[in-house]
């Protein structure tokens, strides 16, 4: 039994967010194996270059098809070119941090060349929890039982809560309007979500990797820590 579970897509170095949500759940299920959302966050992610937000997008392979599930989609040829250009780059604009060598290793240890764009967005998060001291558990759901072409939107995360035997389903604030709390309430799974709203001083929606580089490990950890969850959804 898990007592608390989400449901993401693995994301290239996701926003603060996203790792609050881990550090609120006990267990976290990747959703690895749905169509792959062109222009998404699963291969590309924000710094910040000249003071402005700056696109880090993993190069994908060009000619395949985008209908195909995120663990099948393969990366370019160039990667480990352009690995070495954003090394420099994060090198050049982020010289003057003192946590430089922390953001350097993690993307370094991330981007371990793979075939798929998935492994290195999962790399990415899971090197990042173990950095922030998070006690990440999680399972791929392409591994799971449950068939994706039977399920879809809240049926899918509800029939994923009872695989898992989890009665609280923990999200972010995005899937508010999505999601109905009475229709979980109905399968005794408690619907919540990660609260922003309960703090100041949070900082914006660009890569954790970009917090990890201009704040440093302890300032981070205080972000991630600083949250809450509450019940929520529409009123369905």
């Amino acid at each position: 039994m898990v007592d608390s579970l989400s449901i993401m897509q693995p994301y290239f170095f996701p926003y603060l967010g996203y790792f609050q949500l881990l550090k609120a759940t006990d267990h976290l299920v990747v959703l690895d194996n749905v169509q792959y959302p062109k222009n998404s966050w699963v291969n590309r992610n924000r710094l910040v270059v000249n003071n402005k937000p700056f696109y880090v997008t993993i190069p994908l392979k060009k000619r395949q098809s985008y209908l195909n599930p995120i663990n099948e989609v393969v990366i370019s040829a160039e990667f480990l070119k352009w690995r070495s250009k954003m090394i420099k780059t994060i090198t050049q604009e982020y010289s003057s941090s003192p946590y430089l060598k922390d953001g350097i290793d993690l993307f370094e240890e991330a981007t371990t060349p793979s075939e798929y764009v998935s492994t290195i967005a999962l790399n990415s998060i899971t090197a990042t929890a173990k950095y922030l001291e998070i006690d990440l558990n999680y399972s791929l759901n392409s591994q799971s039982s449950i068939a994706l072409s039977e399920t879809k939107g809240k049926d899918r995360v509800i029939a994923i809560c009872k695989q898992f035997n989890s009665n609280n389903y923990i999200n972010l604030p995005g899937g508010v309007c999505l999601y109905g709390h009475n229709e979980f309430l109905k399968h005794d799974i408690n619907l919540k979500f990660i609260d922003f709203a309960s703090y100041s001083n949070r900082p914006g929606y660009l890569s954790i990797l970009h917090l990890i580089l201009k704040f440093g490990k302890e300032q981070t950890m205080q972000w991630v820590n600083n949250h809450n969850t509450k019940n929520g959804g529409n009123s369905v």
